[in-house]
């Protein structure tokens, strides 16, 4: 019963973080103040602010690794907040694949 809930959890943050990477990449967002009850109106702005701070806090940690590069930008959204730019990292001299 716990990992069921903790299940749906899980998949309730990655839809919210999935709503906030359309909202970055499309600009379409929901639509809170077309809820008629103040309470589900905060807890949808809620729900959603949690979707965009772990966005915000994915692209940060992959922009950090080594891992990612950015190639073929398309979106003009703002940058997160704390990054000022992105710059495609330097490939590594010691790379295992080679």
């Amino acid at each position: 019963m716990l990992g069921r809930i903790v299940h749906y959890g899980v998949d309730a943050v990655v839809l919210s973080a999935l709503l906030a990477g359309v909202k970055r990449s499309a600009g379409l967002t929901i639509d809170t103040e077309r809820f008629p009850d103040p309470t589900s109106r905060s807890v949808a702005e809620k729900y959603l602010g949690v979707g965009e701070f772990i966005f915000d806090s994915t692209v940060a940690a992959a922009h950090a690794s080594k891992y990612f590069i950015r190639s073929n930008p398309t979106s003009t959204a703002p940058l997160p907040s704390g990054i000022d730019k992105f710059e495609q990292p330097k490939p590594a001299s010691n790379s295992w694949w080679k």
